[in-house]
């Protein structure tokens, strides 16, 4: 099982339990702002396919020299989205998805997942099968986070002994970085 850094924003903020057989349900309608550049980018990813592979490329080279403020994802700068800054910023607890955390708060949404997985692993434990758990960064923990990130200690403590393998490719992408 791979879990992601969004997770947590997903369970505080974006779904709800509906009660019925463990089944969940999120907002009937997403709202998000999207950058300018974004909406441009994506019109001409649709359009003019050999422009966007030279802008990605130009992206791509701003990024390579430490330019991480582009705004090329829906939700803004992919390299500090709301959505994985918890790992290494405050992140807000008063606005809702896909702003912040509410209305669990992070916290909330956190302890949620680890609840999840609980359930999860008595389920697999039941018919005998064992659960592997890997952890993988967003660009985001790339710029700003370690390879011992927030999100590796968490899921680290929650399989210790309880998991047959956990895995955190952190180190693998650092050194990629690197």
């Amino acid at each position: 099982m791979c879990v992601d850094i969004s997770d947590a924003q997903d369970e505080a903020a974006y779904y709800r339990d509906t009660g019925k057989r463990n089944a969940v349900a999120g907002p009937e309608q997403r709202r998000s702002i999207v950058p300018w550049y974004a909406t441009f980018r994506e019109g001409m990813k649709q359009r003019f396919l050999l422009t966007s592979y030279l802008f990605e490329v130009a992206e791509r080279t701003l990024v390579r020299h430490g330019f991480y403020h582009l705004n090329v994802v829906q939700g803004g700068n992919i390299f500090d989205l709301e959505r994985s800054a918890w790992t290494y910023r405050t992140v807000s607890d008063r606005y809702p998805f896909d702003s912040g955390y509410a209305p669990r708060d992070l916290e909330g949404g956190v302890a949620k997942e680890l609840e999840k997985v609980t359930r999860l692993q008595q389920a697999l434990a039941a018919r005998n099968i064992p659960l592997n758990l890997v952890v993988y960064p967003w660009p985001a923990q790339l710029v700003h986070d370690t390879e011992e990130s927030r999100q590796v200690h968490i899921w680290r403590n929650r399989c210790g002994g309880r998991c047959k393998r956990f895995i955190s490719v952190f180190p693998d992408f650092f050194a990629l970085k690197k």
